[in-house]
């Protein structure tokens, strides 16, 4: 081999080994560990260094998959939304659709200010794009997502399975729904009326009832109100189930509820993002 060929391979040698070097010490200190004594070389002790791995995620994208009882979710729109913590929602207006297996992700996502935070959202809404599916939630927040670049924001579409009460019972009265799949969520029941006011919570973990033994506070007979579940994830997201719309009625001087038999969607826009910041929910 000739001078000039050596030389071109040890600059090339130098040049790779300098390189990992950089990515090394960009990616901060790295981990050492000695080796056994049975292994060590006469003279010294050896070490194994393991260099950090270095990301694959795309710089400014968010990405995750969607679900519905465990199952990859496909062709679901969810959407990008930027939010403002003075200020409330600032729409970003970027759509994606989850492909075979339930995937998304959005690309050229700009960068946040300190204030500001994204969070993906699904709708159960034929004006989301996603027509109404009887089988999932109103809709779904992920998590405050706090940079442009981020992975992992998975989350779980499938619907509550509640016991609609019965149009002939009385106080006190037991409404009833069944945990999902998904590990480690918690429940809470809500009551409301149109404009969700008034409203009435009632938030206990590990419990997947609640029993009603008189009318709220601001509540009245002979108008309709709703009544369903949100579930609040491990990761921070929540979602509201589908609804039922039930009538208080006085009969006889006993109070009954008149259950109306059909379920209806329902999706509560900026109330269930003020209830969630009052509330402080993980």
């Amino acid at each position: 081999m000739t001078t000039s060929c050596r030389r071109s391979l040890f600059l090339l040698a130098t040049f790779f080994l300098l390189t990992l070097l950089v990515v090394a010490l960009q990616a901060g200190p790295v981990a050492a560990r000695a080796l056994p004594a049975a292994e060590r070389q006469e003279g010294g002790e050896d070490y194994h260094v393991f260099l950090p791995l270095i990301s694959n995620i795309p710089a400014n994208t968010i990405s995750g998959q969607v679900t519905r009882e465990g199952t990859g979710a496909a062709a679901y729109y969810v959407a990008l939304d930027l939010y403002h913590i003075d200020n409330g929602w600032l729409r970003n207006d970027q759509l994606a659709i989850t492909d075979a297996n339930g995937h998304y992700q959005f690309s050229d996502v700009p960068n946040l200010p300190a204030d500001k935070f994204y969070v993906v959202r699904y709708e159960n809404d034929i004006n989301a794009g996603n027509g109404f599916d009887p089988r999932c939630l109103s809709f779904w927040l992920s998590q405050s997502i706090f940079s442009s670049t981020a992975s992992g924001i998975d989350f779980d579409i499938a619907d509550i399975q509640m016991t609609d009460v019965s149009d002939t019972q009385t106080f006190p009265i037991t409404f009833h729904w069944d945990a999902r799949s998904t590990p480690g969520e918690e429940y809470e029941f809500f009551l409301y009326g149109p404009g969700f006011d008034p409203a009435h919570y009632f938030y206990n973990p590990g419990v997947f009832e609640y029993t009603l033994n008189n009318l709220p506070p601001f509540f009245s007979y002979d108008n309709q109100y709703y009544w369903g579940v949100y579930v609040y994830g491990e990761s921070g997201g929540y979602g509201l189930s589908l609804v039922y719309p039930i009538v208080f009625t006085v009969s006889n001087n006993d109070t009954t509820p008149l259950v109306l038999p059909q379920r209806q969607l329902q999706f509560p826009k900026a109330p269930v993002v003020l209830h969630r910041e009052m509330v402080n929910r993980p």
